[in-house]
């Protein structure tokens, strides 16, 4: 192998910089807008050796032959890969090595942590191996790869294979030729070593051997198998698609592969299939939805047709035999801009030019606006608005990045991105509320600071930083005090969460990590599942993995096995296996449905159509209803308590339940219910019935005679002959301010008011009674207080202090009649105490202690002790409440002794 500079003229020559070789005037730099680059180092070769990121972080890479005794061809190939965190901390290395050379080749793949410990490892086999002479002629079949082992982290323990089998097609009788670089997998493989299981994915017909690829390596045909005993399974899934080739270079521009139909069949234990779902795709309908155009397209050249638009889409509805339809409209861009649902209603989408600077260009490439079904056309519903409702965007031309929104209320949210890499910088919303964001790109302080304005006096702030990776490791928010509430997270070799802190007070951004050493840890297998998790308080949660079932323990002691099929879907549960041995089974249809639930005996069905909408269940609880009577061969039931029906477009028509009462749905163009209408579909005894009457639901400001402000998109009124609630006012967000409900002739009001935030400061009730929430400078809740019309403020609850427990729980607060509460939590965050008391942590009216265990923590309650304290001429005591369980986590005892005494 010869050096580059022996193979070309550099001028001026590489440089060596002491650690690696750079190109005056190569490609050593990409350089961001904002300053930042990725470096780019070589060894002697001009191979590429260390890429340094932007972020602080490097990846380096080792080059070497193998040295297999192949002859003199130039063979190099990466060996080793490491990551850094910073510029030489190192987080892992990958090590590339041949383990078995010609015909095949077999290269290793191994994980190590940084030092030295392998965590993964697996071995890719490869037909063939890189040409070594000159002139010949490189099979098809070279460099593919036709299977992975996967193996546990001591390397030989070999866990997962896969095997994929390469074919080509020939050339008429000549088995040797085929057509060149035409490859494709006909089969593929999985199997679970440890538990002998084999399941496979297959072009491969059953029935002759045949490959179901199409000329152009569309599969056809993919049969699916479950698990097998050293062998795939029994065929259990059949799905069949066809294309659209046009191949015709002047009117099909070679749109090679657009799918057209998909049908997917069960196929039972003897091999019969069955029609599951199936869907069709339709293009280019241009009689039907013909192509809109505009004037003047900037830049656009006619690129003749067909265009592969698809105009139609239909899926078959097993209950009636019909096709669900649903259809798009093109314009000469590609653009879809009208769409009509299964009931013919249509939306669309504008895309002439809106830019900040009111330049139109004639791009119609950006999503403009968006227009809304009529909700009510021709107010035939009477209950929604009868114009649509409008969306718009305005974008910057040369970014292409929105720069604000309008909603259908004619409010308008601004986004900013003064950026040199068009971060988002700022959102402001309709009412003034606002969000920036700050970056910091220092290499050693990389963060993102976020700036929200919760009320006119007061400004949140947080902080999310990151490493050289890219990595988040610490969030902060200031909490109003001076200090930071902080939570810290690390990662392992490979990029996945280790542990992660408590929330906990600090001082400063920049503190030492995690000062109180409280954490949740989880360490993962060789396939980065998890193993164990372990809490802050030292309780542990295993989970062990044996072929397709999954065994979790958690602390108590207490197993569950879960077992999942070649689908990927849970079909048993055993709990407390090697105990009790309960058996919960799964049965799914080949949508992967669940159809039938089983449990000692005890079954529940479920039955769906062809779309997958749930159209009958039966539940043990509930009587069957004989009047919905329908034989289910999935699921071998024909007695249900339920059952549903669907409108074209999916939104319900009627439920009918145990008792016979259907519940029939109206709808108004958006999916917005605007009536309901209860049916009794039996006749009741005499005496024992009252007809519920119907509800009526209005929207968009209907049921007013002057609809309120910025009430389009919203429910503005819902009525019965019983009562009738109406939301009144709403603000620019959309929030509510006022409502109303009147009941017996009788209307209670009812107002809110919010900050800048969204967060609720007052409430006024029917009666006139106004309570208000104060708040802290960190936006938590501080006091709550009420006045009535005649009397002043009266303090319910004040001095929330959230101190001590970061997450935002409250620990303490002093209650309207002066005592003061008290709450103490644990490592885990688990209430361990609850006092009252005449003064801040007192505990000398009441205390309540809860006991969860200690390394047997499953957060099941073991015990609660009550203490009263002697008050007066009223005797204190203490009691104490004991709790077990059974292995199911069920309460089985409850004891209480008193002073002595237990009961």
């Amino acid at each position: 192998m010869k050096l580059i500079s022996e193979l070309f003229d550099l001028s001026p020559e590489m440089i060596y910089n002491g650690d690696h070789y750079v190109y005056p005037g190569g490609f050593t730099a990409l350089w961001l807008p904002d300053g930042r680059s990725y470096q780019f180092r070589y060894n002697v070769y001009g191979q590429l050796a260390r890429v340094v990121l932007p972020t602080g972080g490097a990846v380096e890479y080792d080059w070497a032959n193998p040295n297999l005794g192949l002859g003199w061809g130039t063979r190099n190939r990466v060996t080793e890969k490491r990551v850094y965190n910073s510029d030489s901390v190192l987080v892992n290395k990958t090590v590339f090595s041949v383990v078995q050379g010609p015909p095949n080749e077999v290269v290793a793949v191994e994980h190590f942590d940084a030092v030295g410990t392998r965590l993964t490892k697996s071995n890719h086999y490869f037909h063939g191996a890189p040409d070594n002479g000159l002139g010949s002629i490189v099979s098809w079949e070279v460099g593919r790869e036709f299977k992975t082992e996967t193996f546990d982290a001591d390397g030989t323990t070999l866990l997962r294979k896969r095997e994929m089998d390469w074919v080509q097609r020939p050339i008429g009788s000549c088995s040797p030729c085929s057509f060149s670089n035409n490859p494709f997998v006909v089969e593929t493989r999985e199997f679970l070593v440890d538990g002998n299981l084999v399941s496979k994915t297959s072009s491969v017909s059953p029935v002759d051997g045949s490959w179901a690829y199409d000329t152009f390596n569309n599969p056809m045909d993919v049969w699916t198998y479950e698990y097998g005993t050293g062998a795939a399974g029994p065929l259990v899934k059949h799905t069949q698609m066809s294309y659209i080739n046009h191949t015709d270079p002047f009117a099909g521009k070679h749109l090679l592969g657009l799918p057209s139909t998909t049908s997917v069949y069960a196929v039972g234990s003897s091999g019969q299939e069955t029609l599951a779902s199936s869907s069709q795709v339709i293009y280019d309908e241009y009689l039907s939805y013909p192509i809109l155009t505009y004037a003047t397209v900037t830049g656009w050249q006619e690129p003749g047709t067909p265009r592969g638009n698809p105009t139609t889409v239909l899926q078959w509805l097993n209950t009636n035999g019909s096709w669900v339809e649903t259809h798009a409209q093109f314009d000469q861009l590609g653009n879809s801009r009208k769409s009509w649902d299964p009931l013919g209603r249509m939306s669309q989408t504008v895309y002439a030019d809106a830019f900040t600077d009111l330049t139109n260009r004639n791009t119609f490439a950006f999503p403009t606006q968006t227009i809304s079904p009529i909700p009510d056309p021709g107010g035939s519903y009477g209950h929604s608005s009868t114009t649509p409702l409008v969306t718009s965007s305005v974008f910057d031309f040369h970014s292409g990045l929105t720069k604000s929104t309008t909603d259908p209320n004619g409010q308008t949210t601004q986004l900013e991105y003064n950026d040199p890499l068009n971060r988002l910088k700022k959102v402001i919303s309709p009412n003034g509320a606002w969000a920036e964001y700050v970056y910091s790109d220092i290499i050693g302080n990389l963060y993102v600071k976020t700036r929200a304005v919760f009320d006119e006096a007061r400004i949140l702030e947080s902080y999310t930083f990151f490493d050289g990776l890219g990595q988040s490791v610490r969030t902060v928010k200031l909490d109003g005090e001076g200090t930071w509430i902080t939570a810290d997270t690390e990662y392992d070799s490979l990029g996945r969460v280790w542990r992660a802190s408590n929330p906990y007070h600090a001082a400063g951004l920049y503190g030492p990590v995690n000062p109180p050493g409280i954490w949740s840890t989880t360490e993962y297998d060789a396939m980065s599942r998890p193993i164990k998790s372990t809490t802050p308080d030292g309780s542990e949660r295993i989970t062990t993995y044996f072929s397709n079932t999954v065994t979790a323990q958690d602390p108590a002691g207490k197993t569950r096995k879960t077992v999942t099929d070649a689908l990927g879907r849970l079909t048993q549960v055993i709990e407390i296996p090697g105990g009790l041995n309960l058996v919960t089974d799964y049965k799914y249809d080949i949508l992967d449905n669940l159809r039938v639930v089983e449990q000692g005996g005890q079954r529940r069905y479920f039955m769906y159509d062809s779309l997958s909408r749930l159209v009958r269940s039966r539940n043990l609880e509930q009587d069957a209803n004989a009047n919905i009577t329908v034989y289910d061969p999935v699921s071998d039931n024909d007695d249900w308590s339920n059952a549903i029906e669907y409108y074209a477009n999916g939104n319900i028509l009627s439920k009918t339940d145990a008792r016979g009462i259907r519940t029939e749905y109206n709808y108004d163009d958006l999916n917005r219910i605007y009536k309901r209408h209860y049916v009794a579909t039996i006749t009741p005894p005499a005496g024992t019935y009252t007809a519920t009457p119907d509800d009526e639901y209005f929207y968009d400001g209907k049921g007013f005679v002057t609809p309120p402000d910025f009430s389009l998109g919203k429910i503005t009124r819902v009525y019965s002959t019983h009562s009738e609630t109406r939301y009144t006012e709403f603000d620019q967000m959309g929030r509510l301010l006022s409502s109303e409900q009147e009941t017996d002739g009788r209307v209670y009001p009812t107002s809110y008011s919010y900050n800048l935030s969204g967060a609720l400061v007052s409430q006024t009730y029917p009666s006139g009674k106004v309570v208000t929430n104060f708040f802290d400078n960190v936006g938590d809740l501080w006091s709550v207080a009420g006045r009535t019309p005649t009397t002043p403020y009266k303090s319910y609850a004040s001095g929330f202090d959230y101190d001590f427990i970061s997450t935002g729980a409250q620990n303490k607060m002093q209650l309207g009649n002066g005592r003061w509460e008290s709450t103490i939590f644990n490592k885990r965050l688990q209430t361990v105490q609850v006092a009252l008391g005449t003064m801040q942590d007192a505990t000398n009216l009441l205390k309540l202690n809860y006991n969860y265990g200690t390394s047997n923590n499953n957060t099941n309650l073991q015990s609660q002790t009550i203490t009263v304290p002697t008050l007066g001429q009223d005797p204190g005591f203490t009691a104490v409440q004991t709790y077990s369980y059974d292995e199911l986590n069920r309460l089985l005892t409850a004891s209480e002794s008193s002073d002595g005494g237990s009961g």
